[in-house]
């Protein structure tokens, strides 16, 4: 699935152009001006599997640098500091890697609701998960 899919391409090509500078990326107003802010859950789910490259459910720190490429393919890559600062910001844990589950999350727009409830959602669903994994091997 495109991103064009999802967001206005205009916006995209507002907030790629607004961070084309290496060192310039700021995670939170980026993901602002592509209209996270505004999309439902549904939404906000499919830009995060778009951005888990690897289908993992996570968001490594590889895929991390390439995330502008998960917005158009033009896309430049993020340098090592922007990547490990992104990484800091949404790593809770220090394992590497951030995503969906009850010890990781994503931090896409600040003060988001709706991505808010997605979080809360795939908690549950990979709790429910874990619990049918264990009672079916008793």
């Amino acid at each position: 699935m495109a991103m064009s899919s999802i967001l206005n391409t205009d916006d995209i090509k507002k907030a790629l152009d607004a961070f084309a500078v290496a060192d310039s990326f700021n995670h939170k107003k980026f993901f602002e001006m592509v209209g996270l802010k505004t999309k439902s859950f549904d939404e906000v789910k499919k830009v995060f599997l778009v951005l888990d490259a690897d289908n993992s459910g996570f968001i490594e720190e590889e895929e991390l640098k390439f995330v502008l490429k998960g917005f158009a393919r033009d896309g430049r890559d993020l340098t090592d500091k922007e990547t490990k600062e992104f990484l800091r910001a949404a790593d809770k844990d220090g394992d590497g890697k951030i995503g969906v589950d009850g010890k990781h999350q994503i931090l896409l727009v600040a003060d988001n609701n709706t991505f808010f409830s997605f979080l809360l959602h795939m908690c549950i669903v990979n709790y429910l998960h874990v619990v049918c994994s264990v009672n079916r091997h008793k």
